[in-house]
């Protein structure tokens, strides 16, 4: 599962049904977000113990550059992902 990061399911700032910079934005001043490079074993419980239906995917901040905001991670995404891998890690144990 660990090849499943938040870089692979995120929904990119911009793009049509991301989540908004701004709401990205008051979760990320709340200290909500998630690294690029996160696995869904990290993201998963984070949905769960915030209550919240997107988590913000940033870039941190490093020598000369911001933290950048990619975009968000979406629960039902993750949870389709995570499924899909557990389903294929099962089949491949079975056969």
């Amino acid at each position: 599962m660990s090849l499943c990061t938040a870089a692979v399911v995120v929904r990119p700032e911009g793009a049509p049904g991301a989540a908004s910079t701004e709401a990205c934005r008051a979760l990320m001043e709340q200290g909500v977000a998630l690294r690029p490079e996160a696995t869904l074993d990290v993201a998963l419980p984070l949905f769960e113990e915030t209550g919240h239906g997107f988590v913000p995917v940033v870039r941190p901040a490093g020598e000369g550059h911001e933290a950048q905001l990619l975009g968000a991670v979406f629960h039902v995404d993750a949870l389709g992902v995570y499924n899909r891998a557990l389903a294929a890690t099962a089949a491949e144990e079975h056969s």
